[in-house]
């Protein structure tokens, strides 16, 4: 039985770490999106704590929808998608009319596509955009599911480091 969040109602980081191992198994290629919200905690000091678990759980129904239900909560304000790399369902890809269909492409897209959202409901601050930072590896058949994590880790804390609200990538072969 797959473990879930109590608070957005995604499955938690050990079935993500499952369910990347059976994808490197079983499908080959595939993408993990490590998606980090900009500056939460000041933002959650400006909308109230309330507020802050509102967006979490508005966020986490947006990339629920948006993966196909491969979405999961991965830490305080750390999601994670998976993304089959042959075969995806077209809507993956139609998150922006921009999409080239790249996993770089569609991240950017729902990067941008979150931003736009209005995911703050708390008035006066409607306004406020909540900004993403993404890291994505994609790995490929053979590849261990934490070699593929730690990727995506380094270019999430990359991401941050070029000034956030940003899609960075990192290829899990060149951490060998």
């Amino acid at each position: 039985m797959t473990a879930r969040d109590a608070l957005t109602g995604l499955a938690d980081r050990g079935a993500a770490i499952e369910r990347l191992g059976k994808m490197l198994r079983t499908a080959g290629d595939c993408c993990a999106g490590l998606i980090d919200i900009d500056f939460f905690t000041n933002l959650c000091a400006r909308v109230g704590e309330r507020e802050g678990d509102d967006i979490l759980r508005r966020l986490a129904a947006m990339l629920s929808e948006a993966s196909g239900g491969l979405a999961y909560r991965y830490g305080d304000d750390e999601f994670l998608l998976l993304l089959p790399c042959a075969g995806r369902p077209a809507r993956l890809l139609a998150a922006d009319s921009a999409t080239d269909g790249s996993p770089h492409a569609f991240f950017d897209a729902l990067r941008r596509r979150v931003a736009r959202a209005g995911l703050v409901h708390r008035a006066p601050y409607e306004k406020v955009p909540v900004r993403l930072s993404i890291g994505i590896a994609c790995g490929a058949e053979g590849d261990a599911p934490f070699a593929v994590l730690k990727a995506a880790e380094i270019a999430l804390q990359s991401a941050k480091k070029k000034g956030r609200y940003r899609v960075e990538e990192v290829a899990p072969r060149t951490l060998q």
